[in-house]
């Protein structure tokens, strides 16, 4: 079960959310949509990581903020500069398996430097990878169009150990963007 905040009057409601929906609340009487952005359809794969959004972060041109996510695994810059440039969104993500596990040290790596996965560093690392993610017309007319939306990844985790970006942090960057824009 998720909890749903009316986008109006901040009531919450639960629900077992799947795909897209409206909701009515009562109290305001404001109609809150739903939206899961999880890949499934094209309606919400716009605003997925997997999407390719082609943008540029330190000199580094990356063909989606996927393969900028799994670029992180790697400390070579090198082959960091070869997973953003050469692959895109589900490529990228596939070849996660065929990268280093940073699971059991914690660590990742932006040009060579070892970043902690659960620190204010890394924190900022992605803010700026999406900040740059932004400057993409295409990527920013797709905020543009779901700004009245909730949105919500059902297949992402919350589990930081496990994920380089949780379902919590992915939201919250897409939301902090959609604010900068308004």
């Amino acid at each position: 079960m998720k909890v749903i905040v009316c986008k109006n009057c901040g009531t919450p409601y639960y629900d077992d959310l799947k795909g897209c929906k409206e909701f009515f609340c009562e109290r305001c009487k404001y109609h809150t949509k739903v939206l899961d952005i999880s890949y499934k359809d094209e309606v919400s794969a716009p605003l997925s990581n997997l999407f390719p959004h082609k943008f540029e972060i330190d000199n580094i041109v990356c063909l989606s903020m996927e393969s900028f996510i799994q670029s992180l695994r790697v400390k070579e810059k090198s082959l960091q500069i070869k997973i953003c440039s050469d692959y895109s969104g589900y490529m990228a993500y596939k070849m996660r398996s065929a990268l280093p596990d940073w699971r059991s040290t914690g660590k990742v790596y932006w040009q060579g430097k070892p970043i902690t996965r659960n620190s204010k560093e890394y924190e900022n690392l992605i803010t700026k990878a999406y900040d740059c993610l932004l400057e993409n017309d295409v990527f920013r007319f797709s905020l543009n169009s779901f700004k009245d939306y909730y949105l919500f990844h059902s297949i992402g985790s919350n589990n930081e150990n496990e994920t380089l970006l949780t379902e919590d942090e992915y939201i919250s960057q897409l939301n902090r963007l959609i604010n900068k824009l308004y």
